[in-house]
């Protein structure tokens, strides 16, 4: 996302540049996750080789295989139907990452504080805003909690956008799973949706505030005012 910034906030020069945070996006440079192979039906990342013979054997502890694992490999019906009955989760590809030493982690704080400074210097506000979890158990951290204090300490301005993603889907009768699919972490079509619209209520008075600012610089510097 910095490199992004650098390449296209000089280039259009916006009043806002708006990041959708989500809590695993830095997950890789805090971990300096470098290499990654699958294993089974999982795909690992880590950064040595003793890391990634621990993952194999905890998966080996967690997940054997067994009778109806080696059908879910053999045939791709099997997966077929495991995608719509979902009769055994532990099938689906998941991802599993070691924790690196602390000394590696990259603060979140300094990198908002990197990507503020950035943008700022052409002339634009940074906003953070958390995207939520998808609700699983055990529970994934929430992004809005895991970007607090670091947005605090870079003071770049964070918009909790999950008040009203809620008001959202108590009027659609929807439950939170009901935006993500349901053998992934991502937003479906609904999920896209009522994010853009809850991101955009947000934004709509900070807008507002531009615009008038920009009205009134107009005219403060219009001839013979």
């Amino acid at each position: 996302h910095l490199k992004l910034m650098q390449e296209w906030v000089a280039k259009f020069k916006p009043d806002l540049v708006v990041l959708a945070f989500f809590f695993n996006d830095v997950g890789d440079n805090w971990r300096k996750l470098i290499h990654y192979s699958c294993y089974r039906d999982f795909i690992l990342g880590f950064q040595f080789d003793h890391q990634e013979a621990a993952l194999k054997t905890k998966i080996d502890e967690q997940y054997p295989f067994s009778f109806l694992t080696k059908l879910y490999r053999t045939f791709y019906a099997v997966q077929a139907l495991n995608t719509y009955l979902h009769f055994s989760p532990n099938l689906n590809v998941e991802w599993a990452k070691p924790i690196a030493p602390k000394d590696n982690l990259i603060k979140i704080s300094a990198l908002f504080a990197e990507m503020k400074s950035l943008v700022a210097a052409q002339g634009a506000e940074l906003i953070i805003v958390p995207v939520p979890a998808k609700p699983t158990d055990p529970p994934y951290p929430e992004s809005a909690e895991v970007a607090r204090q670091p947005a605090l300490e870079a003071q770049v301005r964070l918009l909790d956008v999950r008040p009203n993603i809620q008001a959202d889907l108590d009027r659609r009768k929807l439950t939170l799973s009901d935006m993500y699919w349901r053998h992934d972490g991502h937003f479906n079509q609904i999920g896209n949706a009522i994010f853009a619209r809850a991101t955009a209520d947000k934004l709509h008075p900070i807008v507002k505030g531009l615009t008038k600012v920009r009205h009134q610089g107009a005219a403060t510097s219009a001839p013979g005012r």
